[in-house]
């Protein structure tokens, strides 16, 4: 899988990037750890609204959504994992990327909805 950076105004995560339907729907699945400084982007062809779920994901994740400006429009924070029933989440609003970051990231950065990204891919 290929990488990339996401830049923030203080920080940054190195990034594995799922462009493929295959990479999307397996995500961050099955790690039991991430680093601080890890994540994983998700890259849609076509902004519109994208939901999420956590089946088979064991580590809790801050998730956030960003529109092709890449302004981050959406982000929920600590989501746990979920392994029988696995509800769909994220905002009602047209994202083109969505960011996976551990949980507690965006509160120890000082991340929040309104902040632009940079990225390198």
């Amino acid at each position: 899988m290929r990488k990339g950076y996401v830049c923030f105004d203080n920080s940054y995560v190195e990034v594995e990037i799922a462009m493929t339907q295959e990479e999307r729907t397996v995500g961050l699945m099955n790690r039991t750890s991430l680093s601080e400084d890890s994540g994983m982007i998700f890259i849609f062809d076509k902004e519109r609204i994208q939901k999420f779920w956590m089946k088979n994901v064991f580590i809790p994740l801050d998730v956030m959504w960003i529109d092709s400006k890449g302004i981050i429009i959406h982000i929920d924070k600590n989501v746990i994992p979920c392994s029988d029933y696995c509800k769909s989440f994220g905002p009602e609003s047209s994202a083109k990327l969505v960011l996976e970051v551990n949980g507690g990231y965006a509160d120890r950065h000082n991340i929040n909805v309104g902040d632009t990204v940079r990225m390198i891919l």
